[in-house]
């Protein structure tokens, strides 16, 4: 069935890219319109979230002029947000500090093909299961335009991914992780 609440932002399943962030340069929003914008494609970035306070960082993203951009701010409705990462095109995470995050935990386990910041600890999560970028915007472009050029290869990069949050990322998994570090630290006491 045709996901209803896509027609909110009069977008189609596989007709955009995704990101949810704070509008901060640790999340690089700013980098992933500069490469969109770059694109020459009729698909559409949809970035949702803002900034606490407006800094000189935030209006900048809030000025671009590409029509095909769509600056929704922030959605807490989970229902809205599951059916815009279960059917976007892709998803951009930008993230650059920090350590296991919970938007990139979701993004996978809703089988979204993930283009992530390539930096350690997202690769501690995604593995395998997604596409790198460097900071740098015509590194973004070009993954960006090879999405949209390989559509067909994409549904094995959102199965893995789901793989890796049922194998790696249940509560039974990790409370029994915790249990044998537990279990180890009283050992060697």
């Amino acid at each position: 069935s045709e996901p209803h609440l896509l027609n909110h932002f009069n977008i189609k399943p596989r007709e955009y890219f995704l990101q949810i962030t704070r509008f901060e340069p640790e999340n690089n929003p700013l980098l992933t319109i500069q490469a969109f914008n770059r694109l020459q494609t009729d698909k559409k970035l949809v970035l949702i979230g803002g900034a606490k306070y407006l800094s000189r960082y935030a209006k900048k993203i809030l000025l671009t002029q590409d029509k095909r951009v769509i600056l929704p701010g922030f959605i807490y409705d989970k229902n809205l947000l599951r059916e815009l990462l279960t059917n976007c095109l892709a998803y951009i995470h930008g993230n650059e500090a920090g350590g296991t995050n919970p938007a990139l935990l979701q993004a996978m386990g809703c089988g979204a093909l993930v283009i992530a910041r390539d930096v350690i600890f997202n690769r501690e999560v995604l593995r395998h299961a997604g596409l790198y970028y460097e900071k740098k915007i015509d590194d973004l472009v070009e993954k960006m335009s090879w999405v949209i050029n390989n559509e067909p290869y994409l549904e094995s990069f959102r199965k893995r991914a789901q793989e890796i949050i049922a194998s790696d990322y249940q509560w039974d998994h990790v409370v029994n992780r915790y249990e044998a570090l537990l279990f180890q630290l009283a050992l060697n006491k």
